[in-house]
């Protein structure tokens, strides 16, 4: 099936003194023919504030699963995520206009710009 493979990101507290970067967020990795009305939907349901990422062009069954097992080591929960910084840059660049969406056929790019995003943009700035 075609859509798209979309990320969301929901802030795990609404505590009112504490910052983005102590509460921490949660990411949920998804999939959708409508996007407009399933983050419409998801909002509705969540407790605390959710905020759209990105949504990818996708053959949806494979490219849930691909992403699903390649951030595994992150999962928290189903389709909810603990995601680091390169994690999400990578997921971006997915849905960037160059890129024609989430195949079997570009696994390999796939993979070797998610390595890129690990190796170059999870190191601590100087």
């Amino acid at each position: 099936m075609f859509g798209y493979i979309y990320v969301i990101r929901q802030l795990d507290s609404t505590y009112m003194f504490s910052t983005p970067a102590r509460r921490g967020c949660s990411y949920k990795i998804g999939k959708t023919r409508e996007r407009a009305a399933r983050f419409k939907a998801i909002t509705l349901l969540l407790p605390h504030s959710t905020e759209f990422i990105v949504s990818v062009p996708a053959d949806t069954a494979w490219g849930e699963q691909y992403l699903h097992e390649k951030l595994a080591h992150v999962r928290m929960n189903g389709e909810w995520f603990r995601l680091q910084r390169h994690h999400v840059l990578w997921l971006v660049a997915l849905g960037s206009p160059r890129d024609s969406g989430l195949s079997s056929d570009a696994r390999t790019d796939l993979d070797n710009l998610y390595d890129y995003y690990e190796e170059y943009c999870s190191r601590d700035p100087e």
